[in-house]
């Protein structure tokens, strides 16, 4: 069947107009920033209510993301917790001009009274992480790179990137860490290489899909995040936690699926 002019050009038109939207709504969503409060209960915890704040997948590279990032820390800082806790991917891309982007929107955690501690993630050594070590330079961040923190009776421990670092799980001393024990991996479906007797696992990476149907279902996740993408995952290889991050990779845009930081408040089972 011949396509006359006129309805090709109105099939056309109806698309722009479909593909307009669409990113209208996603540019919408992405700045969207929510506050997730959840509390756990898990098997393998002493420190009955302590209470995270995690914060993943920054990018904070150009001064609209950096603004986003930097929104995203000022509510993490103003809830006070017992450790603030950044699960990789500070940068995006390798451009030098990004620096100046991520000093500005980690400026609030100089206000931060708890530990601010960090890992690397997949984007950190794609830009390079002599630079990301530069830059965060005095921001108040420590990273844990195969290394780990003590936190008033909790053991935070934080792993080396699984995609491009190489985490090593022999840091950790079995015999030397509290029962209460955090650890932080970049990609989710690393969870099955840290200690079983982790009492809770916190990663990112996944964006929670970033563009996702109104259900939440993601079209599509990265590796490092095909079979863990978002939200509490109780029975995985330890309790694992998944953030959908702040931040975005590729189009700045997010569908059904926004920004989010994540308030964590740790009971005994």
């Amino acid at each position: 069947m011949s396509v006359t002019r006129r309805k090709f050009l109105k099939m056309a038109g109806g698309s722009f107009l479909a593909c307009t939207a669409t990113y209208a709504v996603g540019d919408y969503y992405a700045y969207q920033m929510k506050l997730d409060r959840r509390e756990l209960r898990l098997p393998k915890w002493d420190a009955d209510g302590f209470r995270i704040v995690q914060v993943s997948d920054l990018h904070a590279d150009r001064p609209r993301s950096a603004a986003r990032a930097r929104q995203a820390l000022e509510m993490a800082v103003s809830l006070k917790p017992d450790a603030l806790l950044i699960t990789g991917d500070f940068f995006s891309n390798h451009d030098p001009l990004s620096d100046k982007s991520l000093v500005h929107a980690l400026e609030p955690l100089q206000e931060a009274r708890c530990p601010v501690l960090g890992i690397l993630g997949n984007h950190d050594y794609k830009c390079g992480i002599g630079r990301l070590y530069r830059v965060i330079k005095g921001s108040n961040v420590k990273i844990l790179c195969n290394k780990k923190a003590e936190v008033r009776g909790v053991t935070i421990a934080g792993y080396d990137d699984g995609l491009f670092g190489n985490p090593d799980p022999r840091f950790i001393d079995l015999t030397n860490v509290s029962r209460s024990m955090i650890s932080m991996v970049h990609e989710p479906d690393y969870v099955a290489t840290v200690p079983t007797n982790s009492s809770l696992v916190l990663a990112g990476h996944s964006h929670g899909g970033q563009i996702c149907m109104p259900n939440g279902k993601p079209f599509y996740t990265h590796l490092g995040a095909l079979t863990y993408y978002s939200g509490y995952y109780p029975d995985a290889p330890a309790p694992l936690f998944v953030s959908n991050g702040v931040g975005t990779v590729g189009p700045d845009i997010r569908l059904f699926c926004p920004p989010e930081i994540n308030e964590l408040t740790l009971r005994s089972a």
